[in-house]
């Protein structure tokens, strides 16, 4: 079960204020038979329902979820 999807952004400009933007929903549309597959060596800016609001900034994506009764967490680097 999908707890919620963010990705995390930090600005040139303030490096120590963290932004993120929900993508739960998108992430949720592209889970088949309990599994997330996301494809590798490409930003994820270009996956349906995502933007890229920090060009040239480094992004990732923070996925929580419920597997077995327990909240687990991945952060995924923006290639």
């Amino acid at each position: 079960l999908l707890q919620d999807a963010t990705a995390p952004l930090t600005t040139l400009n303030s490096p120590d204020d963290e932004f993120s933007i929900d993508v739960t929903i998108p992430v949720q549309c592209m889970v088949e038979d309990s599994t997330l597959i996301l494809p590798a060596g490409e930003s994820k800016s270009w996956l349906t329902g995502f933007y890229d609001p920090c060009i040239g900034d480094p992004k990732q994506l923070r996925v929580r979820y419920l597997f077995w009764g327990r909240l687990h967490e991945v952060v995924i680097n923006d290639e």
